[in-house]
């Protein structure tokens, strides 16, 4: 059990956002690298035009809520191993904020998107695009 697990949820005030491309499936842990933008989380789960009739591409992003306490400050000795181990720019466009692994996280929201190439009536290559917005109430607590 971490120290995390007895918080308040009213403590988990920094939100932040993931992108996943390739897949719907929001896999345990959800990982370390999360942004404070949800643009960028939204330009790594770019929706890829399937390639053939019948291939279906899929991507999800995820909206949450952490504590304070739950990110690693690239600046200290913990946080300048993890920007070398794990390709972290601090400093970059992505607004990474890293967070550490195990870290509860409130999941509040989910974007999931959805793109499927087909052949319609008269033989055409058509793509179907769908979107679907989850609001979980109350938010889903999930480990980084």
């Amino acid at each position: 059990m971490s120290a995390q697990d007895n918080l308040s949820s009213a403590l988990f005030t920094v939100p932040v956002y993931r992108g996943l491309r390739g897949t719907h499936e929001v896999k345990k842990p959800l990982g370390m690298h999360w942004s404070s933008k949800s643009g960028v989380a939204s330009n790594f789960s770019e929706l890829d035009i399937p390639r053939l009739p019948g291939d279906v591409t899929k991507s999800v992003v995820l909206v949450g809520k952490i504590h304070p306490a739950a990110i690693i400050n690239p600046k200290t000795k913990e946080g300048r191993k993890v920007v070398q181990e794990h390709a972290i720019w601090p400093d970059s466009n992505e607004k990474e904020v890293t967070v550490r692994p195990g870290a509860a996280v409130l999941v509040d929201r989910q974007f999931r998107k959805t793109a499927k190439k087909y052949k319609d009536e008269q033989g055409l290559t058509q793509v179907k695009l769908r979107a679907r917005n989850r609001t979980f109430n109350p938010p889903r607590e999930m480990k980084a």
